[in-house]
């Protein structure tokens, strides 16, 4: 073997290296994913439970633990970007064009086992979270036609009001809610 065939076969060794190490650090990104997208769900679960308890103060506490995961969660994209843009150059394709299919492809199969069954998990979950999204969507929007409704039934909205004579015979204003009316 030529000197010259050592060196390629050297490099194309470090390459597939390199390639096996982004890859398992970014195995180790879609994990990261994968237990957001599963808190995603538990917060979605968290979030329906507390609409129909009314808990103010447990929806306030859910939306602070929402916006702090939020800023973590861009840190992780951000990484799994990188991992991306550094595979594709390594494989000599664009980044956009570089999937886990075809990561796959490239990798010993023990490696894209492992791909492949997280691509697995992280499409049944991302199906999970598109129902449970819809499903938390259908409630708010139940919420809110029932408090419009509630609403307009306390305060008779649209309704002609009645006028009201006093003793003198002029007419007193309607009282402000029709919860209860205390005019005798």
């Amino acid at each position: 073997m030529s000197e010259t065939e050592s060196r390629t076969q050297n490099s194309e060794l470090r390459v597939e290296e390199e390639i096996c190490h982004k890859t398992e650090a970014l195995l180790a990104v879609l994990e990261r994913d994968i237990q957001t997208l599963q808190d995603r769900l538990s917060t979605l679960d968290r979030l329906r439970g507390l609409l129909i308890k009314h808990d103010e103060k447990g929806l306030e506490g859910l939306l602070q633990q929402i916006q702090s995961k939020a800023n973590a969660q861009t840190a992780v994209e951000a990484q799994r970007q990188r991992l991306r843009r550094q595979l594709a150059s390594l494989l000599g394709c664009p980044a956009p064009e570089l999937t886990l299919s075809r990561l796959a492809t490239v990798v010993p199969p023990t490696l894209a086992d492992r791909i492949q069954l997280t691509k697995k998990t992280l499409r049944n979950l991302v199906e999970r979270l598109r129902r449970e999204h819809r499903n938390t969507g259908l409630l708010l929007a139940d919420c809110m036609r029932f408090n419009r409704a509630l609403f307009r039934a306390i305060f008779q909205q649209g309704k002609a009001q009645p006028v009201l004579y006093g003793a003198a015979g002029t007419a007193k204003p309607p009282c402000r809610s029709h919860l209860m009316n205390v005019q005798f």
